[in-house]
């Protein structure tokens, strides 16, 4: 079962943003920064409104703000991963590819705008590469969110069918941070895959206590572990999620008629 890695990639994965940028309010305009910063202040201001307005998916404001950034300092490398991250999300992948190697020019050894090309190629289907960017990724001792390679080195590892490299990444993603919800989604999909219903129902039951709005094919992948145990009201009680959240989808009106 293909499980959706969007959410690998904008969610659990946050996309270097914590990195980046600053956990303070950015929601401001380019004329409320002062005029006497110097030009890494300024790139780096604008940087974190970017990455603000990212987040709220407005991506033209966001994408004005990253070039403000450059205009301050071309050679500023979170701004150039920024706007690799917009037109990652345009689908514009000749831009994203351009500003990811742009930031890797001037910070070559940066592990967030690693983690995030290696997402970008595995995504775009030369899943090989990919892990190799993971790896070098995971030199850095610095690296402070190595569980995010991690997890997407797992995912990537699979589309590759090296199940063992995608179990013990993920497990290693785990292991530093029990709460990253789509590292648990991808266990519980293994541990199903290979008929440990009772391993991959406490995976779901983990990532369904960390995420409080699943896609329709995690539930999908719910309703399966719960059939395949014989829990039936388990089985019910995930169905009638799909049903009321999803009501128009192809998954759920496919379990319908087989239930």
């Amino acid at each position: 079962m293909k499980l959706n890695a969007k959410i690998a990639l904008f969610g659990a994965l946050c996309l270097s943003l914590s990195a980046c940028v600053s956990n303070t309010s950015t929601e401001r305009s380019s004329g409320d920064i002062p005029n006497k910063m110097g030009a890494a202040e300024r790139a780096q201001v604008h940087t974190e409104r970017a990455a603000e307005y990212f987040r709220m998916g407005k991506l033209g404001v966001s994408l004005e703000a990253v070039q403000q950034a450059l205009a301050a300092l071309p050679e500023h490398s979170p701004a150039h991963n920024m706007r690799g991250l917009i037109y990652m999300e345009l689908q514009e992948n000749i831009k994203a590819k351009d500003s990811f190697e742009a930031a890797l020019k001037y910070a070559p050894t940066d592990s967030e705008v690693l983690n995030n090309f290696g997402w970008f190629v595995c995504q775009r289907g030369d899943v090989t590469k990919s892990i190799d960017y993971f790896r070098q990724a995971l030199k850095n001792p610095l690296y402070s969110t190595p569980e995010r390679a991690l997890l997407n080195g797992g995912i990537c590892a699979r589309k590759l069918g090296d199940l063992a490299a995608a179990e013990s990444n993920l497990l290693a993603a785990l292991e530093r941070n029990p709460q990253l919800a789509q590292a648990q989604l991808q266990m519980a999909d293994l541990e199903f895959n290979k008929g440990k219903m009772s391993a991959a129902a406490d995976r779901m039951s983990r990532y369904l206590n960390l995420d409080s709005s699943p896609a329709v094919d995690s539930l999908l992948l719910a309703v399966k572990i719960a059939r395949g145990q014989g829990d039936r009201n388990q089985e019910a009680s995930y169905v009638q999620q799909m049903r009321k959240r999803f009501p128009e989808s192809e998954l759920t009106r496919t379990v319908l008629q087989n239930r």
